[in-house]
């Protein structure tokens, strides 16, 4: 299921015909749901929260660091027109900090899922499945959210 997913997100990347491109729209809902279900089945359950969550950003984080150094090195040292102006200190500091050009946002999307995985596991122990089910609707609501102007209420 992972290779399936990342083949879609690829796939998705890649500019296909709209038909296509609109039944692969579950493939980041998949990996995530993948990375709870992977979670649940390497029985790290017990495991202590701050060693857990440190050697997950680890994993995550440093193989897009090494693709950054690789990456921006080429850049600098190619210096392809249309791409050179990614080659500044403030897109570097920003792609390190998991924020820059591209699509670095899921990387946070699957560190923020990976380390709240022990802490979903433990509720779920105490709470029921329609409690559970409540209580993670609340925590993910968009407190910033805009209402669209059609269904604003003025």
């Amino acid at each position: 299921m992972r290779c399936l997913g990342m083949a879609l997100i690829i796939f998705a990347h890649i500019s296909p015909p709209l038909v296509l491109f609109q039944l692969r729209t579950f493939d980041v809902p998949m990996m995530a749901f993948i990375s709870g279900m992977a979670f649940y089945c390497a029985e790290k359950q017990k495991v202590k929260f701050t060693s857990y969550a440190l050697s997950r950003v680890k994993r995550l984080v440093y193989p897009v660091w090494a693709f950054q150094l690789f990456f921006f090195l080429a850049l600098f040292i190619v210096k392809p027109a249309s791409l050179y102006p990614l080659v500044s200190l403030q897109t570097i500091i920003s792609s390190a900090a998991l924020s820059g050009f591209g699509f670095f946002w899921i990387i946070k999307i699957f560190i923020l899922l990976s380390v709240l995985s022990p802490l979903y596991f433990r509720a779920s122990e105490y709470l029921s499945g329609v409690r559970l089910t409540i209580v993670v609707l609340i925590l993910s609501a968009d407190s910033q959210h805009t209402p669209c102007p059609a269904t604003a209420r003025g």
